[in-house]
């Protein structure tokens, strides 16, 4: 009689602790991470109101660090690398059709640069976390013909002479969004959106939502 009653009290105990274990959420953790994302970037101003630029596929490589972790709360660095490839209007048709030379481009669009973001999110569960985030960097637009054709036939002949400053050097960028991130029962992973409206400097104001793929260390 007296084993049964042990095992009976033994189990007893141990239901509250097996039962506190199932509280933590152990997939959820956070510090330094990687992160790869893929969108689209929707450009809001004159060039693309006016067709100039068409929206393009956006990809992103970031790394960052959660470098303040409460339980409902964090705040994270993070920097990223990214490429974006526009159709564009053809110069000889902009030639005709857009009359601010400040306006006019190559024709496609090839966007590379990076971007420093700070990002908080608040945890209204376990694992759903939703926050602002804010920062700045800076683009290029390289050109994708060679450079003495753009020169000769582009400027010198149908752009009569006006650069498209566009092309000419770096595009400072800034501004910011919102994430949304979801931590999988899969340890270390998860996924997320970011809708981010960017200001680059000398090109346009850009629309860009984006869905993630995240491991954490």
């Amino acid at each position: 009689m007296r084993p049964m009653i042990a095992l009976l009290a033994a189990g007893a105990l141990a239901a509250p602790m097996a039962h506190a274990k199932d509280d933590v959420v152990r997939e959820v953790v956070h510090g330094g991470y990687l992160k790869a994302s893929v969108g689209s970037t929707i450009f809001a101003g004159p060039r693309g109101s006016q067709g100039i630029v068409d929206p393009g596929t956006t990809l992103v490589i970031s790394g960052g660090y959660d470098f303040y972790n409460a339980s409902n709360f964090t705040v994270s660095g993070e920097l990223s690398l990214y490429t974006s490839m526009h159709s564009g209007m053809d110069w000889q048709v902009q030639a005709g059709a857009i009359t601010d030379p400040n306006l006019r481009t190559q024709g496609d669009i090839l966007l590379v640069g990076g971007l420093a973001m700070f990002q908080m999110n608040f945890f209204p569960t376990r694992r759903f976390g939703v926050g602002p985030r804010i920062g700045g960097g800076v683009n290029f637009a390289p050109l994708l013909i060679p450079e003495d054709e753009y020169l000769d036939k582009v400027i010198g002949g149908a752009y009569g002479g006006f650069g498209t400053p566009v092309h000419d050097g770096t595009l400072p960028t800034v501004g910011g969004g919102v994430n949304i991130e979801y931590f999988t029962k899969l340890s270390h992973f998860s996924l997320g959106a970011t809708v981010d409206v960017l200001y680059i400097v000398g090109m346009d104001v850009g629309v860009f939502p984006a869905g993630y793929f995240k491991y954490t260390f």
